[in-house]
């Protein structure tokens, strides 16, 4: 299992600097990835741009993999996301995942600014997304029509340095039908409770969603199932480590920490120094 953190991009981590410097130092701790939220405005406090905090980062490391968690593809132009997504994949020498969803109906940065609130609606948005984006990193010639997107055929290159694409890891609030039908066809699956954090993905509803998604899918391509909950802790806790091993045996392949605008940034720091939790 792979271990990840996931920073707010906003209140202190909202300074796309000191993410440039948090992602170095998780890098030489031995952290496997460092993920941002794409949020566009939270309690009107300071907000980073998640993309080009990504590119900091990715000029800040070498191997350390980078990625959201989640865009909100139904308030984003899939071939614009297209374009930023390839061009951080080339910056950070195909180190990108990219975290998709059809956005949190909490979320300000659709409401205050007129975006698509109707949950079906958008869910038809990122459906319709997920066609395009695979298609238009493919560099080969592409169109498609659909109710809410129109392409004529054009040729996107350069295509990713991954192959056969960037992975998509698709993301959504319950682990409903929807999600794992969706996430069954593509590289990995992240699902947040109705309350935004991992706490009731327990080991038991990884195990219930390994199962659903084995059953769905018809391809041996590596597929990522992501946890979360406090790694940070487990490093000194035989507990948490032992939680943690359940969650591994459970089928999760990534277990995130999760870190929030409000935690102090001293502490967090020497949690990312003293590198993810070991398991025998």
């Amino acid at each position: 299992m792979k271990y990840g953190l996931l920073f707010a991009n906003f209140g202190i981590y909202g300074d796309v600097h000191l993410l440039a410097d948090l992602a170095q130092q998780a890098e030489e701790a031995g952290w496997s990835g460092v993920f941002l939220m794409d949020t566009l405005c939270f309690e009107d406090g300071p907000t980073c741009d998640p993309w080009i905090a990504l590119a900091a980062m990715a000029m800040r490391t070498r191997r350390i993999a980078l990625g959201l968690q989640v865009a909100a593809l139904s308030r984003r132009r899939p071939w614009k996301l297209v374009r930023e997504a390839v061009t951080l994949d080339h910056l950070s020498g195909g180190r990108l995942i990219l975290g998709v969803g059809a956005g949190t109906a909490y979320d300000r940065g659709f409401a205050a600014f007129g975006e698509e609130m109707d949950a079906k609606k958008r869910a038809a948005m990122l459906d319709e997304s997920l066609e395009i984006l695979p298609g238009l990193w493919s560099g080969k010639p592409f169109s498609f029509q659909g109710e809410h997107y129109h392409i004529d055929p054009i040729t996107f290159l350069p295509p990713p340095v991954q192959t056969p694409g960037i992975p998509l890891w698709i993301g959504g609030m319950e682990l409903g039908k929807g999600l794992i039908e969706r996430a069954a066809r593509f590289d990995g699956v992240v699902s947040f409770p109705a309350d935004g954090t991992y706490a009731k993905l327990t080991p038991e509803k990884i195990h219930q969603l390994k199962r659903l998604l084995d059953q769905q899918r018809t391809d041996s391509r590596p597929f990522d199932i992501i946890a979360g909950g406090p790694a940070f802790k487990a490093v000194h806790n035989q507990r948490a480590r032992t939680r943690l091993q359940a969650y591994a045996e459970a089928g999760a392949t990534w277990f995130m920490e999760f870190i929030w605008g409000v935690r102090n940034l001293k502490s967090v720091r020497t949690s990312i120094q003293q590198g993810p939790p070991s398991l025998s």
